[in-house]
């Protein structure tokens, strides 16, 4: 993998994820329509990522209103469940969704609150 993330302002090169993955950080996939063409082609570039830097270095990208006319491939939370099914169908356990899904994020907040 070469570069996380689809739009080119928010791109990342492979040596970058590792670098946030190595100081506890979490890379966010973004669900962007020019790279992806459903939630399951997204959900595949989670799961590379996963692969790639680590399940606890993941998450779910949500700047997902600011594309313009196009809607994000993932735009309503109402269709989390289609999210969590196609992230099972790779492979992924609850604990890994859980931790994709809000709990990385979570973990990093609670770390840079402490004194």
């Amino acid at each position: 993998m070469s570069r996380l993330g689809p739009a080119a302002t928010r791109l990342i090169t492979s040596a970058h994820a590792r670098l946030v993955a190595q100081t506890g950080g979490v890379v966010g996939i973004w669900a962007a329509p020019m790279r992806y063409k459903s939630i399951d082609d997204w959900v595949d570039d989670i799961a590379r990522a996963v692969q790639f830097v680590g399940v606890d270095h993941v998450g779910l990208g949500t700047d997902n209103s600011g594309f313009g006319a196009k809607p994000a491939v993932w735009d309503d939370y109402s269709t989390f469940p289609l999210v969590v099914q196609s992230m099972r169908r790779r492979g992924l356990s609850a604990q890994e969704i859980r931790k994709i899904a809000g709990g990385n994020y979570v973990r990093l907040f609670n770390q840079s609150m402490q004194a």
